[in-house]
């Protein structure tokens, strides 16, 4: 995650596959105002496990009236997450994404990078 240059904390962690479910949920539980994610078709499967796991956590964020936002490429085979993101989240399709982040209180940015 990443703070602009010249703030106080200028900060860039690189963080292991196995460990980016458990940084997604860190942030899920500190967000203040909004939540915005862009996940392209390949990465859907892991933010619909995240909301899953921290639904509780999203819940408690959408009573206080927290925007959650997603945007994704819609198909026929990731129907099924976009099914469950949309119990949560504002859901929109654009095509042919690539790459995958997240936006936290428009100060806390997390990218998910894949080797392929």
């Amino acid at each position: 995650m990443a703070q602009p240059a010249g703030s106080e904390g200028d900060d860039v962690k690189i963080v292991p596959n196995h460990k980016v479910s458990e940084l997604i949920s860190d942030t899920i539980s500190s967000v203040n105002s909004e939540l915005a994610c862009l996940f392209d078709s390949q990465s859907l499967k892991l933010v619909a496990n995240a909301i899953s796991s921290n639904q509780s956590k999203i819940l408690e964020l959408r009573s206080r009236g927290i925007k959650l936002r997603c945007v994704t490429e819609i198909t026929q085979a990731n129907i099924g997450e976009c099914k469950e993101i949309m119990k949560h989240f504002d859901l929109f399709h654009s095509s042919h994404l690539a790459g995958s982040f997240l936006i936290a209180d428009r100060r806390e940015y997390i990218a998910y990078l894949v080797d392929e």
